[in-house]
């Protein structure tokens, strides 16, 4: 067994390389030299906690912020205000005839991309396919239509990956058939790179494409062509040049009408629409999830006895789904916004319904930045015209936060809804209200209505910093992390503390009566012994995994159980997914002694796939953090800051002899910050490892030096025990900054 660890280690210890610390810069030192234990980035500046001081850089200089003493960790999160957002700006874009959105995304230079109808110069009885590119402020850039001498009509658009768009509806021009799938692929400039139609003799329309993780497209519509019934929901896959691979039909003996789909984490589809074959009423949502080849996995149908219609779907952070439409079955008047919220394996967690005495019409939602979500469609409840733009932002529990509606005092319907990188809304549809023309496109872009605040983990409670003042939420007996969100909920986390808690937050941090203890959590964890620590949190695969002491434990929506037991673990220091992998780094002890060479306190790091848990690295000193950028794992130890891109490690900084301590990293702005436990804060203007000039390989010592270690060992054994408790009360670093 000695052995082993002995190959083990000369192993290990030749793949790490003095590297080159040239592009790593001396950015700051903390002026008392306390240790950096945590980052975050919040209100565009860069926040930095060392022990008893705060410091926020705006992009010029650190400056020292009054703050609370002992800060053990930092949290940035969104708040969303309760009042609705003002309009930045409304363009109309059209001619003199009909000019209507039916999609819209916003493109990678921060401007939009809207796909939809319109008729050709001249012509009132058909319409062509119309993609119209506008900059960020609402110009219009180009304006292209594509179609024949019948109906073409686009319902969705991507910018894929070459900078192009790639757009589907359905074509009467072209094609076998009455209708036929329309995939229409152009450049960055909306020129056609190449066209493809799919399809029967009998109805095809395509009403949402997306690009898929293999470079390819999937189509989803609806077909009268193939099937089982008379619409059948229809799921077209192809290579990255159009060309079909494969498709299937889902749906019984009536109507089945699809609407919506995206690609899920794992590779398959999720289409949403709504179905006459099953459920409970006249029409039901429905949601048929697919693998990766189109079989299907599972289906839903969520209504009451009269009519529901899905018309847009999102798969949510947690992994599992939300479902907007209308709803006949509930609310206050005809047809109200209806919104379903779903785990990962359909099954509803809550349903709302938003609505007046009139019709309310849902077309789009999204998940917003702050974990809920934000519906857009068209009221005839409220507003100043027959039917007007209604948005309506929502928390993550369904609850309204605040509704806005726009238009004129004739008809405008919204269609489609993004959130644009600046934390805004862009909604997109037609307006008779406004324009040229009898009907034209609107595109409506207001301003970020979200409130960002830091969380504050500190000695004796949790605080909030709105960037003026700290405002104390809550009070505790010991220490407190921040821990993460997960499913739109805050969680934190006691250390030191005779009697471990998770915390989570149920609605807005501020307010204490929002904070719970989390009993489940209570229920499952194994703790024993003077003090306990909940240490670390990630979210992976739609869960949530929670280290404390030896343990990890996993919280899948509904209930926690034991995902992990590492007997050499006496904490998991952090935990990070890149490059769809749960990254765990531990902080050991006595797994490799002095007397073999090691420290006497070693580090793993363990990856899990989903299934299998894999020490893929064994280290001499602690792994206090990791961080990925660029694709890459960074992982800092005492004296490197090691990467890993899946295959391969490097090493991206090396402090020689010295021992810097890397317990903190963030990437911000294009750099990535290491914090240190001397109060040196590194940063890296562009974060690439440099190649290696020497292999560093640990040396094992002479007999003499072995004895002479041994005692070392045993003396250092019984002063830890005899002095590490009062140690611990005294300084809650202590444990951390040591070298060892």
């Amino acid at each position: 067994m000695l052995l082993s660890l002995l190959m083990v280690t000369l192993a290990l210890g030749a793949q790490f390389a003095a590297a080159n610390r040239s592009n790593w810069q001396l950015d700051f030192t903390i002026p008392t030299n306390h240790p950096i234990v945590d980052f975050a980035d919040c209100n565009d500046s860069l926040y930095a906690a060392a022990d008893n001081t705060l410091y926020a850089n705006d992009g010029n200089t650190w400056r020292p912020l009054d703050a609370p003493t002992y800060i053990t960790s930092l949290q940035s999160v969104n708040l969303s205000n309760t009042e609705s957002p003002n309009t930045q700006w409304s363009q109309t874009y059209g001619g003199t005839s009909h000019d209507v959105a039916h999609s819209v995304v916003q493109a990678s230079d921060a401007g939009y991309a809207l796909a939809g109808y319109a008729y050709p110069s001249g012509s009132i009885d058909f319409d062509d396919f119309l993609l119209v590119k506008i900059d960020s402020s609402g110009s219009v850039q180009w304006s292209k239509t594509y179609g024949g001498t019948r109906d073409d009509e686009a319902y969705s658009v991507v910018q894929t990956s070459d900078e192009g768009y790639a757009l589907a509806g359905c074509t009467w021009s072209y094609g076998a058939g009455g209708g036929d799938f329309w995939l229409v692929k152009t450049d960055a400039n909306g020129n056609v790179q190449w066209r493809k139609t799919y399809g029967g003799i009998g109805w095809d329309e395509a009403h949402s494409v997306v690009q898929t993780s293999d470079g390819g497209y999937a189509i989803a519509g609806i077909t009268l062509s193939f099937g089982a019934g008379s619409y059948d929901f229809w799921l077209v896959k192809t290579d990255a040049s159009g060309n079909q691979q494969w498709n299937r039909t889902y749906g019984g003996t009536s109507w089945d009408w699809a609407s919506a789909m995206v690609q899920t984490t794992d590779g398959g589809f999720a289409i949403a629409g709504y179905t006459n074959s099953y459920g409970v009423g006249s029409y039901d949502f429905w949601l048929v999830k697919t693998d990766v080849y189109g079989n299907e996995e599972w289906n839903k149908t969520y209504g009451g006895t009269s009519n529901e219609f899905a018309l847009s779907v999102v798969q949510t952070g947690d992994g599992g789904y939300a479902l907007a439409g209308n709803t006949l079955s509930y609310g206050g008047g005809g047809f109200d916004f209806w919104l379903v919220k779903t785990d990962a394996s359909g099954n509803q967690q809550w349903n709302r319904a938003y609505g007046g005495a009139g019709n309310d019409y849902g077309t789009s939602v999204v998940q917003t930045v702050d974990q809920g979500y934000a519906l857009v469609g068209s009221t005839y409840s409220f507003g100043a015209g027959s039917n007007d733009f209604w948005l309506v932002k929502i928390d993550s529990i369904g609850n309204v936060q605040w509704n806005q509606t726009y238009g004129g005092t004739s008809g405008d319907g919204a269609s489609a809804l993004v959130q644009t990188n600046d934390g805004g809304f862009a909604m997109a549809g037609y307006t008779s209200s406004y324009g040229a023309g009898g009907e034209d496109i609107w595109l409506v872009k207001t301003l970020d209505a979200s409130v960002e605040e830091l969380v504050v983990g500190c000695e004796g409670g949790l605080y909030c910093y709105d960037g003026e003042s700290f405002c104390l939420v809550f009070s505790v007996f010991s220490y407190i992390r921040v821990l993460g969100i997960y499913n739109s909920t805050l969680y934190a986390g006691t250390f030191l503390d005779d009697s471990p808690r998770l915390y989570y937050c149920s609605g807005p941090v501020g307010n204490s009566s929002n904070w719970y203890i989390d009993s489940g959590f209570a229920a499952v964890l194994n703790f024993s012994g003077a003090f306990g620590s909940i240490d670390s949190m990630a979210v992976y695969d739609g869960k949530m995994y929670v280290a404390s002491g030896k343990t990890v434990y996993c919280f899948d929506g509904s209930g926690w159980s034991v995902a992990l037991s590492y007997e050499y673990a006496y904490a998991f220091l952090d935990m990070q997914v890149c490059n769809g992998k749960l990254y765990l780094a531990t902080r050991d002890l006595n797994r490799m002694p002095l007397y073999l060479g090691g420290t006497g306190f070693s580090g793993t790091l363990i990856e899990y796939d989903g299934e299998n848990w894999t020490t893929i690295l064994g280290h001499d000193y602690w792994i206090y953090s990791l961080e990925v950028y660029d694709d890459k794992l960074y992982v800092g130890t005492a004296n490197r800051i090691c990467t890993f891109n899946g295959t391969d490690w490097d090493v991206s900084f090396y402090s020689g002899e010295g021992a810097f301590y890397a317990i903190s990293m963030i990437t911000y702005d294009g750099k990535i910050y290491a914090g240190m436990g001397n109060g040196y804060i590194f940063a890296d203007p562009a974060p690439t490892t440099t190649s290696p000039d020497t292999i560093v390989v640990p040396e094992f010592p002479s007999t003499t030096i072995l004895a002479v270690f041994m005692i070392l060992t045993m003396l250092t054994v019984a002063l830890t025990r005899k002095n590490r408790s009062r140690r611990l009360i005294k300084n809650p670093y202590s444990h951390f900054f040591q070298k060892r």
